[in-house]
């Protein structure tokens, strides 16, 4: 309808009405947020890029240039942030921040090799200027330590070149002899672990063989187990017309003591006596069969405990044979670690 709708000129009107309040309003939001700034304490952050120390070597084949790392970047970045380190820094810079605090203050990223950016946000400017410094001392400290080390093992080797080039004609001489025996020490090491190989695939047969009579005995344990189940099943049968006869000869007995002799004839008589005959014959039969049948239970419990007997003897020999195998696996690696030490030295 025309006259709800509600024109633009009207929000103005508003707007105008109210305008000293959203001036008033705005104002007090920038001055808070001024006060605000103004209030917090002032973080500086300062940054320096290092660069992970290489090593160049050349390879013996092709005499190509190889450079390698002196150390992995994360790992240098585990170093300066660890718990002692801090603590150093710490102590060196004689701040009053614990060691958490000055951890997340310090941010590492390790670029594409072999750059490493060390961060460090502190509200003191030359306390990041004298932690930076801190780190990357240690850092060319520890690299320093590993390169001394590099070199002294250079020097070392170079020595014991030196040394082997002394007497060239003696010293072909001895490490052909020592090539000799280094290969018959292979050939015989070769010849072990075929013997220890084929000691190891006896065993597995043999595994394989006791693995098939427990499984043959197991079967023979649940054919018994059946068939137990089977004489449960029929003596609670025997068990039912033990009673039904029981009840039986009872109630001929209770029959019998309630005649009179003088009313009844002796054919009733006679054949009341044999009923009870025939009752008490079949309650003998039942007992003798349920004495049977316990018998039987016994006798399988026997056979089945002398069974499970064998299988545990069974898998006693297969834990033996398992651990032979066992020792035999770490022997043919020994073997072969020691193969290997050989061929090193045939090509030293």
């Amino acid at each position: 309808m025309p006259e709800d709708e509600v024109e633009l000129i009207d929000y103005l009107r508003v707007v105008w009405k109210r305008r000293w309040l959203i001036a008033g309003g705005t104002l007090a939001c920038m001055i808070a947020a001024l006060a605000v700034s103004y209030g917090l304490p002032k973080v500086y952050q300062g940054s320096v890029i290092l660069e992970t120390g290489k090593i160049y070597s050349l390879t013996r084949g092709d005499q190509q240039e190889k450079t390698e790392l002196v150390e992995d970047p994360k790992n240098m970045e585990v170093l300066l942030k660890s718990d002692g380190m801090l603590y150093e820094m710490k102590k060196h810079l004689g701040s009053d921040e614990d060691i958490k605090a000055l951890r997340k203050a310090i941010t590492i990223d390790v670029k594409a090799n072999p750059l490493i950016v060390i961060s460090l946000k502190m509200q003191d400017r030359q306390a990041i200027i004298d932690g930076l410094t801190f780190m990357a001392d240690r850092m060319i400290s520890e690299h320093q330590k590993r390169y001394e080390a590099i070199i002294q093992k250079l020097d070392q080797d170079l020595s014991v070149a030196l040394n082997k080039m002394k007497h060239p004609a003696e010293k072909i001489t001895e490490n052909n002899l020592k090539r000799e025996q280094i290969l018959a020490k292979i050939q015989g090491i070769a010849h072990k672990q075929e013997q220890i190989r084929h000691k190891i695939h006896v065993n597995a047969s043999k595994l394989e063989q006791l693995k098939e009579k427990i499984k043959n005995i197991e079967t023979q344990i649940l054919v018994e187990n059946k068939q137990i189940e089977t004489d449960h099943a029929y003596g609670k049968t025997v068990e039912d017309q033990i009673k039904a006869v029981t009840e039986a000869v009872a109630e001929s007995k209770k029959r019998m003591s309630q005649l009179n002799m003088n009313k009844v004839s002796p054919m009733e008589i006679l054949f009341l006596q044999t009923t009870l005959q025939n009752y008490e014959l079949r309650l003998t039969d039942l007992k003798r069969e349920i004495n049977d049948l316990k018998q039987r239970e016994d006798e399988r419990q026997k056979q089945i405990s002398e069974r499970q007997k064998q299988i545990a003897d069974l898998r006693s020999q297969m834990n033996d044979l398992e651990s032979q195998n066992s020792e035999y696996e770490i022997y043919i690696r020994d073997l072969d670690a020691t193969n290997a030490d050989l061929k090193i030295q045939i090509h030293d």
